[in-house]
């Protein structure tokens, strides 16, 4: 469903006056608050879990000879303001695919007193650690002595919508569920009880299914001997 699609069920199901809204561009009155309740419940369902698949994304980069830090940009993430947080656990290093291994991660407080410190400044060979400083850069030690390809995952920021055909991030088949959702903040400004009640039972169905689908899968343990 589209943006447009989303405000004009959210107004049939509200039984809203007025006609039928055509954009969701410059809205006024009963539309502009559908669009509002449109936007503020995809945010609500966007926020609900942070470790949403729908939310993940893949990177890959190049690094540089002699360049020891990265920022989103730099590491193939189309704009900075795209990143949420660097998925640290998923972070990969290889000069041949052959001889690709996971990086080790330490905290940024960490890599300052021990790799930032005397010679350490200044070592290059092939990056064994990385770490992730306030301002979201990458940055790696030893620092590159080549071209090495780094890949991993990123949690992206929330997403949002403004034009008539834009579409949720998930899934076509919970795009309802910002509909539901929509009704719930609709019901408690008109304090209609019934109507709330109706939207919540639809919307805790629609999220415990995209829970089920858009979340990690979850595997147990072998048995402790």
């Amino acid at each position: 469903m589209t943006f447009l699609e989303l405000v004009q069920r959210l107004h049939l199901e509200a039984g809203m006056s007025g006609t039928t809204p055509t954009t969701v561009i410059t809205p006024v009155g009963e539309t502009a608050r559908a669009v509002k309740w449109v936007l503020s419940a995809y945010d609500i369902i966007q926020s609900d879990r942070r470790d949403w698949l729908f939310l993940v994304d893949d990177f890959s980069f190049p690094t540089v000879n002699a360049q020891q830090a990265y920022d989103p940009s730099g590491a193939g993430i189309i704009t900075d303001t795209d990143l949420g947080s660097w998925i640290i656990d998923s972070v990969k290093l290889y000069s041949v695919v052959t001889d690709e291994n996971l990086l080790g991660y330490v905290s940024w407080n960490e890599f300052n007193a021990y790799y930032k410190l005397a010679s350490f400044r200044t070592t290059t060979g092939r990056p064994s650690v990385f770490s992730i400083d306030p301002s979201k850069q990458m940055v790696f030690w030893p620092i590159p002595d080549g071209v090495y390809t780094v890949s991993g995952q990123y949690r992206k920021r929330p997403d949002t919508m403004a034009l008539d055909a834009d579409t949720p991030i998930f899934p076509v088949e919970f795009h309802m569920a910002v509909v539901w959702r929509a009704l719930m903040i609709y019901a408690g400004y008109e304090e209609a009880q019934t109507v709330y009640a109706h939207a919540a039972s639809e919307y805790n169905k629609l999220m415990a299914a995209m829970r089920r689908d858009q979340l990690p899968a979850f595997f147990w343990g072998t048995t402790l001997q």
